[in-house]
């Protein structure tokens, strides 16, 4: 599928497709291509979900990856997409037994993905590695619905009254 059918709107370099160094300046690099990203096609309200996954799913691949690390995100017509590349084919994506209790520092990155994630999981590449995905519904999400403005849904733009004011009691 090209740019244009997955965002009909999408222009020159909408999308990111870039690699990422294999060091720890990797996740720095990949959270702010995906910030421009986002406030370049107007949905800052899954800048923060975004962000995260983007940071523990480029930081797994650092660790538990080989390079080279692939960093891909796209605007599609219903969601945004983030994938990151590597060329270890193993990984083990089951969710987690930790209930949070543990004061371990590591090992939660897939967890905190599914969770802030609409969508998560892992594609095995032939001969290639594997990419582990994350997206967000931008055509049914609260956060989004009304333009892709980032506004939620029920929130009025500018110049437009409320459709359910709140009363002061």
């Amino acid at each position: 599928m090209n740019e244009a059918q997955e965002n009909p709107d999408a222009g020159p370099g909408d999308n990111v497709e870039r690699f990422l160094p294999n060091d720890s300046t990797a996740p720095g690099k990949a959270r702010r291509a995906v910030r421009t990203a986002l406030i370049r096609w107007r949905l800052p309200a899954l800048i923060d979900a975004c962000v995260l996954a983007t940071s523990e799913l480029v930081t797994n691949a650092l660790r538990h990856g080989r390079p080279p690390i692939g960093l891909s995100f796209k605007r599609r017509r219903n969601d945004v997409r983030l994938e990151v590349h590597d060329s270890n084919p193993d990984l083990d994506i089951s969710p987690g037994n930790d209930d949070g209790s543990s004061p371990a520092e590591s090992g939660r990155g897939l967890d905190i993905t599914r969770t802030v994630a609409d969508e998560s999981g892992c594609e095995h590449i032939p001969n290639d590695g594997k990419k582990v995905f994350a997206s967000w519904d931008v055509k049914h999400n609260p956060l989004t619905e009304g333009g892709g403005d980032g506004r939620v849904a029920d929130e009025p733009g500018e110049g437009e009254t409320p459709t359910n004011p709140v009363q002061p009691a």
